[in-house]
């Protein structure tokens, strides 16, 4: 009923399924919505933009086929215009690999030396004083130096 590619999915009125329009088509079971986006810097060429802001509904988010892909077709609502083919497919690339070492710092350094063994020492323990109050010995008088005489 709503055709193929030929007419962009969209022979005949009612197979529309998401898009903004003063109807406000949806549907249940699409996977995207399109709506019109925002242009974010100047457009090349033309001075003309309409750039697209495309979401997955829920049932978009739990589709499982995306490395396949699925596509629509677009119409601009507007007199003349013979629409366009949109894909949306996931690919996956793997980023390229990243180069590690040798690291300039450890060359600098050198291999690891050996630390020689060192002898555990036991160290001594301190008894706690008997009473909590320190007791303080008096150091014994300075002996005294005989004054010169004159």
């Amino acid at each position: 009923r709503c055709g193929g590619l030929e007419s962009l999915y969209c022979k005949e009125w009612g197979c529309e399924t998401a898009g903004t329009a003063y109807w406000q088509p949806r549907s249940s079971w699409d996977l995207i919505t399109v709506g019109q986006g925002h242009p974010t810097g100047t457009c090349e060429r033309t001075g003309w933009c309409n750039p697209l802001k495309i979401e997955f509904t829920e049932p978009g988010k739990r589709f499982r086929n995306w490395l396949q892909g699925r596509t629509w077709g677009l119409r601009f609502y507007v007199t003349g215009h013979p629409g366009v083919q949109l894909t949306i497919r996931l690919v996956i690339t793997s980023p390229p690999p990243v180069v590690v070492g040798p690291d300039p710092v450890l060359a600098e350094q050198g291999p690891p030396r050996e630390i020689p063994f060192l002898p555990r020492v036991p160290v001594p323990t301190l008894s706690p004083p008997a009473s909590p109050i320190p007791t303080v010995q008096a150091s014994p008088p300075a002996p005294s130096t005989p004054s010169p005489t004159t």
